[in-house]
């Protein structure tokens, strides 16, 4: 069995979606407590942006670039790719913890440290559905074994849990005025 992002299918893998993931912007409650107000897309020009270095290799992943033209203006698409950038998301995500600046991440990532109040989602209007789900895939044997179905429909529970938190209303951690 594997967990598995993308939306490829293997040969001689059953495939089973859980979820599809989300971007969203976060950040730590400090920094936002420090910084300037952030209450519109156009307030990020007076933000540090946090970058991953492997979004550019992701066909169609959610960066702050894409994040821009859908949600942005003219003069955020321009600083877009302004702000450090980090060779993974664990990287990002830690910056973001330690107060450097406002990361675009994977909510599959982050939704824990957004649970306990560790980042805040900033603009939450601006939640982007990413370019794959999250897939679980197993053998094609003809009979799975009794642990296996247990696991499998525990894993479905959990993903359709997280998903279903995913659309409360409002999400702990939320954002949408600081300073």
């Amino acid at each position: 069995m594997a967990i598995r992002p993308g939306n490829e299918n293997y040969p001689g893998l059953r495939k089973r979606h859980l979820l599809q993931d989300r971007f969203v912007a976060v950040a730590s409650p400090r920094y936002l407590a420090e910084s300037a107000p952030l209450q519109r897309p156009g307030d990020l020009l007076r933000h540090t942006l946090l970058h991953d270095e492997f979004e550019s290799l992701i066909p169609d992943q959610v960066d702050w670039k894409r994040w821009v033209r859908r949600h942005g203006t003219i003069e955020l698409s321009q600083a877009a790719g302004a702000g450090p950038t980090y060779s993974h998301s664990y990287l990002t995500i830690e910056a973001a913890l330690r107060g450097h600046g406002v990361a675009l991440q994977s909510r599959v990532l982050v939704q824990n440290q957004i649970d306990t109040g560790e980042l805040a989602i900033v603009l939450p209007d601006t939640e982007t559905p990413g370019p794959y789900g999250l897939s679980l895939f197993t053998g094609v044997s003809p009979q799975p074994t009794p642990s296996v179905l247990d696991l499998v429909a525990w894993l479905v529970a959990e993903a359709q849990s997280f998903e279903e938190n995913w659309n409360a209303s409002p999400p702990p951690g939320v954002s949408g005025q600081t300073g």
